[in-house]
């Protein structure tokens, strides 16, 4: 991949995750000091590469999980939480009075509420919660009967999901996708470890044009938090 390749695969993810449309040589030639036909040529490389599909003849292109992962491990570009998500994690850690599994839920609640996905904390490898699912079903990925039966299997192998990762990853945020992902091949799973009394594991789930950017530091903010528990 050349470097102006990887500059144009990076912008095209980043549209993609905001906006969950196709994107066209055209909408990019407008932000980029390149021709659309440039454009539409470096597009189809791309493509021939495997980092892009076109869903439709007429349509634009999108990345394909090849290219999320490519914008995992060479493109990421962390975010600072804003004031706003600042303030909500920080009223969802509160409760020193309650026990650490309601302030861990409590934890989770804010996170799925901040990341717009599902939040999973396990405290052992066969005790895993689970909060915001309608935060899912909002997604236009999961607008089809096919994908909403999808996550229905998902939620009834959770558990069993959540027992094979939960020895193996570490502190570090762990990014899994598409056909990596242990908890599905249609979504990408961050997760991570916490050290409290007993070791346990938060994690995020959702489309593979999940906000990397972000999620990274929203987990990261409250594996802090529950560890200070």
């Amino acid at each position: 991949m050349t470097e102006r390749q990887e500059h144009l695969l990076r912008k095209i993810v980043k549209s993609y995750i905001e906006t969950g449309e196709p994107i066209g040589s055209v909408a990019l030639s407008s932000s980029q000091k390149l021709s659309s036909a440039t454009i539409r040529n470096e597009m189809s490389e791309l493509e021939t590469l495997g980092y892009l599909h076109q869903p439709h003849v007429s349509a634009g292109r999108i990345p394909t999980e090849v290219a999320y992962q490519h914008y995992i491990a060479h493109c990421m570009d962390r975010r600072e939480l804003t004031a706003k998500d600042r303030a909500l994690l920080e009223e969802s850690a509160l409760g020193e009075n309650l026990d650490f599994r309601t302030r861990s839920k409590n934890m989770a609640k804010g996170l799925a509420n901040c990341s717009v996905d599902l939040a999973i904390v396990a405290f052992s490898d066969s005790d895993v919660f689970y909060t915001g699912l309608s935060h899912l079903f909002s997604k236009k990925e999961f607008h089809e009967i096919d994908q909403v039966r999808d996550v229905s299997v998902l939620l009834d192998n959770l558990t069993g999901a959540a027992s094979r990762v939960f020895g193996e990853i570490d502190r570090e945020v762990n990014i899994f996708v598409g056909n990596n992902n242990p908890f599905g091949a249609y979504y990408s799973t961050l997760l991570v470890r916490y050290e409290n009394k007993v070791p346990g594991m938060l994690a995020l789930l959702g489309p593979m044009r999940m906000d990397y950017n972000y999620n990274v530091t929203l987990l990261e903010y409250c594996r802090n938090k529950i560890e200070q528990f």
